[in-house]
């Protein structure tokens, strides 16, 4: 039986606030951990806006979603 090698792709969202930079595998553990009010934007607001865009910005803060390439592995 062959493996196949495959680079694993995965989401990120990067958020900038306050001059710290924080990272987050999706927008819901994002917008879990900074509220609305600390944001200036809700979860369904940035869900909506992210299918289209993949940067936010207003006076509060910076998100950017993207993706990390990690290690090659083996798939069975």
């Amino acid at each position: 039986m062959e493996h196949k090698k495959e680079k694993q792709k995965r989401m990120v969202c990067h958020l900038e606030y306050q001059g710290q930079h924080y990272y987050f595998g999706n927008l819901k553990v994002l917008t879990d951990n900074f509220s609305r009010e600390q944001l200036g934007i809700g979860y369904k607001s940035l869900a909506n806006h992210f299918t289209k865009h993949d940067y936010f910005s207003n006076n509060l803060c910076i998100i950017r979603k993207s993706a990390i390439i990690t290690s090659i592995r083996d798939s069975k």
